[in-house]
């Protein structure tokens, strides 16, 4: 059933300014962003989440006279209150969009600026349903420092002496650097600054593409809001490559590297599988909601006794479903249901967690799933029908990971991954998704039911399913008309029929 929000790519986007890393990046990546245990050449994955409770608004504001913006700045304003943070660091949110979804709620991004500069990555979004109530937030805890707490300090490096830094790494000079950059274009914060055409560094790099960069603060647990210039470079490391995309954050202070990340994603095949499940072969690759299909969704008469005919699995070829950061389910030359976001597996033992005796979906053929799920046997009958049920399991998880993703559900809420890709929250902590759980140990016990543990961040929630015991319709025929029943554990367990109801 699809949510009541209309689903949007730019749903609460408080993600990285960039794309993820392809896996054949030159440099690694760099991030001292806020978090306290960050290095150079490291990914932080500690930073702080905000816990706001979600209310109304105050009892003095009148929603039906406000617009979505003033309403989303009255639920900032109360949150300021709440941190105890100086009431004019909200006047540096500056209105990034509104998007109108269904049913009256408004999606509300703000940018945060500091004297007309932005702060790095310091984004924030507010989900207002229908009666302005805020229903999701995005945004980093670090977003209510008041600014003032900590003196900021000046840009004292150029430009262009960040871009010579950003440049070094394919081994330029940095002087030769300066002295080739010429003030290009500029629009709205950014600025061009255009090379002599085919520079080359003494590694053999070559420069063919102007090198862009805008001012910004970068946020740091350890000195505040660090000037800093935002740098984006394509350098072709050798005349045979092609160029690489990068972008970094150079202090404008001390000209330290404080960001360096690949903008370039690898969409290739290698990572692209194919999954024989019952749901869509569309785009979104939609589940379905069981084996019947829509047969019973929603149901055709309302009444009881109704019973559906099952439908064929389809195979469905997807990367992840689409969404703001498109991150795959499964990493390149993947050969069982192991992910960053779910580990699917059936966990037939009566250990808790994979171990000896529990089964793992493996690949069919390369990059393929095409386990079939035979409806007419039972479900622990082969390891074919097992992997099946975990193919149709693991899909699930990865599916709503991505579908909650843009809800508000991402790394910095505490979601469910292994790895954070440096945007916060903590990571390690994917999905344990056990499908037939303990079958044959605790049956019946454990059947017809299921449950969900879910630990604080950084530590995984497991997913136990159990076998569901199918019901076998009754049918009472009287009078030629046939009648569907179940069974009974009360009255009379045995009856005296006379012979005139029957007919002859």
């Amino acid at each position: 059933m699809k949510s009541k929000f209309a689903r949007t790519p730019l749903a609460l986007a408080i993600s990285l300014l960039l794309s993820q890393a392809a896996t054949a990046a030159l440099f690694e990546p760099v991030d001292l962003s806020l978090s306290t245990s960050a290095k150079a050449g490291t990914v932080g994955e500690d930073t702080a989440r905000l816990s706001i409770p979600m209310r109304p608004l105050l009892a003095g504001y009148d929603a039906k006279k406000l617009d979505a913006e003033s309403i989303a700045r009255a639920h900032l304003g109360m949150m300021f209150s709440q941190q105890e943070a100086a009431k004019s660091s909200l006047e540096s949110f500056e209105l990034g969009s509104v998007s109108a979804l269904e049913n009256g709620a408004n999606l509300v991004q703000f940018k945060r600026r500091v004297n007309g500069i932005d702060v790095f990555r310091e984004e924030v979004g507010l989900l207002l349903d229908g009666d302005a109530r805020l229903v999701a937030f995005r945004g980093h805890g670090a977003l209510f420092a008041p600014t003032a707490a900590k003196s900021l300090a000046v840009f004292g490096l150029s430009a262009v002496d960040a871009a010579a830094v950003a440049l070094s790494d394919y081994g330029y000079d940095a002087g030769v650097i300066k002295q080739s950059l010429q003030v290009g274009r500029n629009e709205g914060d950014y600025q061009w600054y255009d090379t002599a055409r085919g520079l080359r560094s003494a590694a053999g790099a070559v420069n063919y593409r102007p090198v862009r960069t805008k001012p910004v603060y970068f946020p740091s647990a350890a000195a505040g809001l660090v000037p800093a210039y935002y740098v984006e470079t394509q350098v072709q490391p050798d005349e045979r490559m092609a160029a690489e995309y990068y972008a970094h954050v150079i202090s404008a202070v001390d000209g330290r590297v404080l960001f360096r990340h690949s903008q370039q994603a690898d969409g290739s095949p290698s990572d692209i599988y194919t999954y024989r499940i019952w749901g869509e072969a569309t785009a979104d690759g939609w589940p379905q909601p069981s084996p019947y299909g829509r047969n019973d969704t929603p149901h055709p008469t309302g009444l009881p006794g109704f019973v559906p005919s099952f439908v064929a699995q389809t195979d469905v070829t997807i990367r992840n479903k689409p969404f703001s950061m498109n991150d795959p389910w499964l990493p390149t030359a993947a050969s069982v249901t192991t992910g960053n976001n779910a580990d699917g597996y059936a966990d037939l033992g009566g250990v808790d967690g994979f171990d000896a005796g529990d089964l793992r979906a493996a690949t069919t053929a390369t990059n393929q799933f095409l386990h079939t799920y035979n409806t007419a046997l039972e479900p622990a009958s082969s390891n074919t029908q097992i992997m099946a049920s975990v193919v149709q399991q693991f899909y699930w998880n990865n599916w709503l990971h991505d579908d909650y993703y843009d809800s508000g559900f991402a790394e910095v809420n505490g979601n469910a991954q292994s790895n954070n890709f440096g945007r916060g929250g903590l990571g390690s902590d994917r999905i344990l998704s056990e499908g037939q759980d303990n079958t044959g140990t605790c049956a019946p016990t454990c059947a017809n039911n299921a449950n969900m543990s879910t630990p604080a961040d950084g530590s995984s929630p497991r997913m136990q399913m159990y076998v569901f015991s199918a019901v076998a319709p009754h049918t009472l025929t009287f009078n030629s008309v046939g009648y569907n029943h179940g069974t009974a554990s009360f009255g009379a367990q045995s009856f005296n029929i006379p012979a005139t109801w029957f007919r002859r």
